[in-house]
């Protein structure tokens, strides 16, 4: 969650928008989110969404482009293999 609060201050100005889903209560999330929160939203799913976009493994990063298409579905905390599409991404022009 510290590195997306980072991709997301760096490219925010940019256009980027993440945004974080849970599958826990309620309350576990705010307590989360207290003690360690962040700069973009968290929301709550209430069924699908992991489904939806092959959750198998937490933690999953999905890149959404300004189209709506999936472009990746990464596994794994290390951001690097995604920071390149990314930026490539922000930099299309919007449709």
């Amino acid at each position: 969650m510290p590195s997306l609060s980072q991709l997301q201050q760096r490219l925010g100005g940019r256009g980027l928008s993440i945004l974080g889903v849970s599958r826990e209560s309620p309350r576990v999330i705010t307590t989360h989110l207290m003690r360690h929160p962040v700069n973009y939203t968290v929301a709550r799913d209430l069924g699908g969404g992991h489904a939806a976009y092959l959750v198998r493994a937490l933690p999953t990063l999905v890149v959404i482009d300004r189209r709506g298409t999936v472009r990746l579905v990464h596994t794994g905390g290390d951001l690097t293999p995604v920071i390149p599409l990314v930026e490539q991404l922000l930099a299309e022009p919007a449709p």
